[in-house]
């Protein structure tokens, strides 16, 4: 019985995981590069294996629950219409620049700062092939032309060049902000095969619809766990009762 309510308490704690996971994916729906975070669940066999090589004689594994990672699959571009909105149509990512080193977002969602320089909504700068893209005195942001390759262009000139990379694994990014990412020491870089389209955003990658799907999942998950631990609770304490305490 003891191990039965190892087991419960396990699967009402991955439940409740889950639950997180999901409030945090339908909180940024509607946030334009947002990235929807999913845990990854291993297989019982490969679980019971791994178990049995690291704890031979372990009464119970209980409810395993992995690592949350991230889906990077495309998000639907959206037209706004604005010029430094710029959506990535395929892999890659924006390069930007953070208090700590390169950071990695596929958020757009660019503006002019009052230096001149392109920036996130978070003032962070927009890195170009050399460093900061500045916009010149006298060229209007609305005047800017982004072509597919990422050069920034005013009255025909070439005034700055966006960065893109992609990575030969992207669960090596770790999640550091809404829409940024952090490279991890071991993440290799490589050319990004995506093309820009200027005056869209890239939607979230989220469906609310399948997001409350999995969340009423996991809320009646949680609620049979819970009820399997209130009876073997009680079935634990007419035992030690009949047995005359402890």
């Amino acid at each position: 019985m003891l191990n039965g309510l190892y087991c419960s308490g396990t699967a009402m704690e991955a439940a409740a995981r889950q639950h997180d996971v999901i409030a945090q994916n339908l909180a940024n729906s509607q946030v334009p590069g947002y990235r929807r975070q999913l845990i990854r669940h291993g297989s019982f066999e490969s679980q019971f294996d791994d178990e049995l090589k690291s704890a031979i004689g372990r009464q119970s594994m209980g409810t395993h629950s992995g690592d949350v990672v991230t889906d990077f699959s495309q998000g639907i571009l959206e037209q706004t219409g604005a010029p430094l909105d710029v959506a990535l149509q395929g892999g890659g990512f924006f390069v930007i620049e953070g208090p700590q080193g390169p950071l990695y977002t596929r958020n757009g969602a660019f503006v002019v700062n009052s230096d001149g320089r392109l920036v996130t909504h978070d003032n962070l700068p927009v890195q170009g092939n050399g460093g900061d893209i500045m916009i010149p005195d006298g060229v209007s942001p609305t005047s800017v032309q982004i072509t597919e390759d990422g050069r920034l262009l005013a009255d025909g000139e070439e005034i700055g060049q966006l960065d893109l990379v992609d990575f030969n694994d992207r669960q090596q990014l770790r999640q550091v902000g809404t829409t940024v990412f952090q490279a991890s020491d071991e993440a290799v870089t490589t050319t990004a095969e995506g093309r820009l389209v200027q005056g869209f955003r890239e939607r979230s990658n989220v469906s609310p619809i399948q997001e409350l799907v999995d969340l009423i999942a996991a809320q009646r998950r949680q609620e049979a766990a819970q009820k399997s631990m209130t009876l073997l609770s009680e079935a634990v304490g007419k035992h030690i009762s009949n047995q005359g305490g402890i």
